[in-house]
């Protein structure tokens, strides 16, 4: 006996084979549209993770670091210094900088120009006693050494030069700006609040030398504090009755010999100088001629 397939018999083979197939790739797909749900949560979750480590970082850095071309080396000495110390250790540097400018002699050179600015006038921004000496070395790109390089050259030889003086090796812009967030002119500030001086200045030093070995810690300096001495003037009511003069009066009169008075201007050229009036400095400075004083 022969068999033979139906027509209807192909047809529903056909169908289970085409179902078959159809699922295959339906579950296929299915398990790719998974795989890439759950790559693109993890990228999500990652994203979310990264997000919220930069959130703990934010403030950390102002700005990232960078080469400006030009190193500011403050040598600052012990206050109370006067101007001819800070100059007699200023010519130390200068010397030192000349040796490693670039000449001649020397191509390759680390420094190409460098100038000195010490202390800094009352009306300025930012004054400055004689004893801050601040150097502005301009690098050459051409000695073959790299900025960070220099930095520590310049800090490590100048402190030699000038042992037991604060040296201070920092970039002129980030200089600016650490000033401008902190109100010092460091990176990293450690500020102690007090209102004994002495206590204060033992405390910085005990600080200092806990810190000065840790790795990476350069440029270290306790901010200098000078003492200045006072004079109180008590006046007497009794004696004020007696000469007939008020405490006004004789606050003003003292005020204007001491500290002075502005009356006038001095025009020279296109500039102007203001002319102040008050007691020269050896009747300033000694208390007992002080007492000497008569009130006209």
């Amino acid at each position: 006996m022969t068999s033979a397939t139906t027509p209807m018999a192909k047809s529903e083979s056909t169908s289970k084979k085409v179902a078959s197939a159809a699922a295959k790739v339906l579950k296929s797909k299915t398990a790719s549209k998974a795989e890439k749900s759950v790559a693109a949560s993890a990228q999500r979750w990652l994203l979310v993770a990264y997000c919220g480590w930069r959130l703990t970082t934010i403030g950390a850095d102002f700005l990232p670091p960078f080469d400006e071309g030009v190193v500011q080396v403050g040598v600052t000495l012990p206050p109370g210094s006067s101007l001819d110390a800070s100059n007699a250790t200023a010519k130390l540097v200068d010397a030192k900088l000349r040796s490693l400018q670039k000449s001649a002699a020397n191509p390759n050179g680390e420094v190409l120009v460098f100038f000195r600015r010490t202390g800094r006038a009352e009306m300025d921004e930012h004054a400055e006693p004689p004893n801050a000496n601040e150097f502005f070395v301009v690098i050459n790109p051409e000695s073959g050494k790299s900025r960070k390089e220099v930095i520590s050259q310049l800090q490590r030889e100048v402190k030699e030069e000038v042992p037991g003086v604060d040296v201070e090796v920092e970039q002129p812009l980030a200089h600016l700006i650490s000033h401008m967030i902190s109100g010092s002119t460091a990176q990293i500030a450690i500020k102690l609040y007090g209102d004994d001086l002495d206590t204060l200045e033992k405390l910085a030093n005990q600080i200092k030398a806990a810190i000065a070995g840790i790795p990476g810690v350069s440029s270290l300096a306790v901010e200098p504090m000078r003492k200045v001495d006072e004079v109180h003037v008590k006046l007497r009511p009794e004696a004020l009755a007696y000469h007939g003069v008020d405490r006004a009066y004789v606050g003003n009169f003292v005020q204007v010999a001491l500290n002075g008075e502005v009356v006038s201007q001095v025009v020279e050229g296109q500039r102007r100088f203001d002319l102040l009036v008050r007691l020269e400095e050896p009747y300033r400075a000694d208390i007992a001629n002080l007492g000497e004083l008569r009130l006209d």
